[in-house]
């Protein structure tokens, strides 16, 4: 529907029912299809205003006549008896609350609108009298009045027509015609500065001076009687002022602008050298696409929804089964039982595109300014398992205050003394005059220290040196 909104300055989606599969039918139509009052024109919520709505549509004779009985012999003449041949017939809505059906100029059928409940009467029995009393019965709705089910996409519409004034692509015609007349001229200068040759007539031809250019471009070599300098050069011609490339440049940015696309290409963010200037373009374009496009087609989207209500309490006489929203379960939908009023709405701003990047420095932000708890902050960065990280942080903190110790936080960890350094000096032990030794681990007794001039006690030392180095 957006799609042909930007080709043909207006989208068409019409809601219907289809028997065969007996549920809700969502199609988009092509706008070459619809015939307008012309002077209708389309409101802030989508739908039409005007005297009469027409849709072509295709059948073939056959079904024609399935659906129109009574005039078999019209339809049977117009095809010459091929039930197969196509027809094309109009479907025309007056006012929302009439449908007929035209081929050519001949009436096919004419019937009320079908996707309303209709005020009807019953009759009971009094109990006192006896007697029969007719009572009227309101028919149950969703919308105010019956509406022709057709929604439309327009936005520059100053509604003295159905379609849109202009669109982004008329808006853009002349900045990219210039665009493309510039580059045929850049081209044009660039090829005269690299193949342009000067050619001396005393010692070249005209067919020697074409077969030394050609040579040139492809890359290959030529030979000359003389200075070459003489006989053949490039001419001088002077480089174009660097106006005409900013001129390009501006058109460019100015194309991207209008179409709302300046922050969502690298040629918007180019210049910005942080991730946060990359980010905040990002989102003042994402802004100005809100309130230019998005706003409509959350209108549209607020009136194909609430259509689709419409449709379930007319249509849905049996139960259908719909996969709720956490995809496990299945709701049950019975037009008998939805009698309460409903408000269906589209939350103004969610159609805004968010970006992941965007999500999560909004996250980090927010985390800073301490206005969100960890459990949002890890489900935005999109950990693995939040509630797992939630709770590694709060354990974490509380560790930091002393509440618990690092045992409870991490259970493998053994508190105990700090291994020496390797290669680490012992030092001299107090009143001894010999080095430091570590203590013996287990139950052993300390070695007494022996005699520092004998040899036993330089083995014995060696060995407590070794034994001192972690391993």
């Amino acid at each position: 529907m957006t799609r042909h909104w930007i080709l043909y300055r207006i989208g068409v989606i019409e809601v219907g029912y289809d028997i065969e599969i007996d549920d809700i039918k969502t199609t988009v139509i092509n706008p070459k299809r619809v015939i307008f009052d012309k002077e209708g024109y389309v409101d802030e919520a989508g739908l039409f205003v005007g005297e009469y709505l027409g849709v072509n549509y295709k059948a073939t004779a056959s079904t024609l006549i399935q659906m129109f009985p009574e005039k078999e012999s019209f339809i049977t003449s117009k095809v010459s008896g091929k039930m197969g041949t196509k027809l094309n017939y109009v479907k025309w809505w007056y006012k929302g609350l009439d449908i007929f059906f035209t081929l050519d100029k001949e009436v096919l059928g004419k019937f009320k609108n079908p996707n309303w409940n209709y005020d009807s009467s019953e009759v009971r029995q009094d109990t006192e009298t006896g007697a029969d009393i007719e009572e009227e019965v309101r028919g149950v709705n969703h919308l105010k009045k019956p509406i022709a089910p057709y929604v439309f996409l327009s936005v520059f519409n100053t509604g003295l027509q159905p379609h849109d004034d202009t669109s982004l692509i008329l808006q853009n015609i002349n900045q990219q015609d210039q665009i493309n007349k510039r580059y045929r001229q850049l081209d044009k200068n660039i090829d005269s500065q690299n193949n342009g040759l000067v050619v001396n007539g005393n010692f070249m031809t005209a067919e020697q001076a074409a077969e030394a250019a050609s040579a040139l471009r492809r890359g290959a070599s030529i030979r000359v009687m003389g200075n070459p300098s003489e006989v053949i050069g490039r001419p001088n011609v002077p480089q174009l002022p660097s106006d005409v490339w900013n001129a390009v440049n501006k058109a460019e940015s100015n194309l991207a602008n209008i179409f709302g696309t300046s922050g969502s290409t690298p040629s918007g963010i180019k210049s910005e050298e942080s991730a946060r200037g990359k980010i905040m373009v990002n989102q003042m374009d994402a802004s100005r696409i809100g309130g230019g496009v998005t706003e409509y087609i959350e209108k549209v989207a607020d009136t194909i929804y609430n259509l689709w209500v419409q449709m379930m309490i007319v249509h849905y006489d049996s139960e259908h089964e719909i996969t709720s929203q956490d995809g496990e379960s299945l709701v049950s939908i019975l037009n008998s039982r939805m009698n309460k009023k409903l408000t269906v709405t589209v939350k103004e701003g969610s159609l805004i595109p968010k970006d992941p990047l965007t999500q999560r420095n909004e996250a980090i932000d927010l985390w800073s300014a301490n206005a969100i708890d960890p459990l949002s902050l890890y489900k935005r960065l999109d950990f693995p398992d939040p509630n797992a990280a939630t709770q590694s942080l709060i354990l974490w903190q509380m560790l930091q205050k002393g509440q618990i110790t690092p045992e409870q936080y991490l259970p493998n960890f053994q508190a105990g003394k700090a291994p020496a350094m390797p290669g680490a000096l012992p030092t001299e032990q107090p009143g001894t005059g010999g080095p430091a030794v570590n203590a013996p681990t287990g139950t052993e007794a300390p070695m007494p220290a022996p005699d520092a001039g004998s040899n036993e006690a330089g083995a014995i030392q060696s060995k407590q040196l070794l034994q001192s180095v972690p391993v």
